[in-house]
């Protein structure tokens, strides 16, 4: 059986084309990776290259994405998740 990330907070960015989901890592720890979805080519969400691993905590990798994603950052610190 395969062992797969489970994706515990996915954020959509307020044009709705982006997201960023964190993952809990199998072995522990979590990750973060941003992806886009471009609605004409009906393809659904792509991994746009950004993205971190090694994060004890899910609030630490949210911190960290949003450190490196203008938008992300903005909704954390109105309170939006």
């Amino acid at each position: 059986m395969a062992h797969e990330a489970k994706v515990m907070v996915s954020v959509d960015s307020p044009c709705g084309l982006r997201c960023v989901d964190v993952t809990a890592v199998p072995g522990g720890g979590f990750a973060w990776a941003s992806y886009r979805r471009d609605p004409e080519d009906g393809h659904g969400w792509r991994a746009d290259g950004w993205g971190a691993q090694g994060f004890a905590t899910l609030d630490a990798a949210l911190a960290a994405a949003g450190r490196d994603i203008g938008w992300l950052e903005d909704r954390l610190a109105s309170g939006e998740k």
